[in-house]
């Protein structure tokens, strides 16, 4: 994984919390399925987690 991108999601993600991966992608001039990737891997890591759905949920970081 790119560390230099993963840090430029968490810093979207702390600034807009509720952003959808396709408004990231296109923010990281990325596809949705690149940022999906990233997400997941972070998801895994502990780094992020979703809270609330999907439609009115947001983006925690733990750190």
């Amino acid at each position: 994984m790119d560390d230099a991108m993963v840090l430029r999601i968490i810093e979207i993600l702390k600034e807009q919390p509720d952003i959808s991966q396709e408004a990231l992608g296109e923010n990281l001039g990325v596809t949705r399925r690149i940022v999906q990737k990233y997400i997941n891997a972070l998801k895994e890591a502990g780094r992020i987690e979703r809270v609330g759905g999907k439609r009115y949920g947001h983006w925690e970081i733990n750190e």
